[in-house]
């Protein structure tokens, strides 16, 4: 009995690791405010959602990110890479607002960009 616990308690860990991961991969539609105070146009991009706790510990960067925050990071054709800090942990279909590293405004939703 005491063999079979043993891959029993691992097919468990295995199970359950993909669940220790909270961030999340989701199709979002993205806009920016420009600098004369109009949105730009929709971008649709997919975005890693996750929490800052999480990001601090990928990126070794303990100090750049809010632990109990929610971010955005959205990685760009051009090999660039915009880190938003959301205002509210979950995306919506109506928008969900948050800042950039350089302080630029960003609008991020689910579904259709228009």
């Amino acid at each position: 009995m005491k063999y079979l616990t043993t891959p029993l308690i691992t097919l468990a860990i295995i199970g359950f690791a993909p669940l220790a991961n909270a961030a999340e991969v989701e199709e979002v539609c993205a806009k920016y405010r420009q600098a004369f105070g109009e949105w730009s146009k929709s971008y649709k991009v997919s975005a890693t959602l996750i929490d800052g706790s999480e990001l601090k510990s990928k990126t070794s960067c303990y100090s750049c990110y809010d632990s109990f925050s929610k971010y955005a990071v959205m990685f760009w054709s051009n090999d660039g890479t915009t880190v938003i800090k959301l205002d509210n942990r979950y995306l919506s279909y109506s928008g969900n607002e948050g800042y950039d590293q350089d302080g630029k405004q960003w609008e991020l939703s689910k579904g259709y960009c228009y």
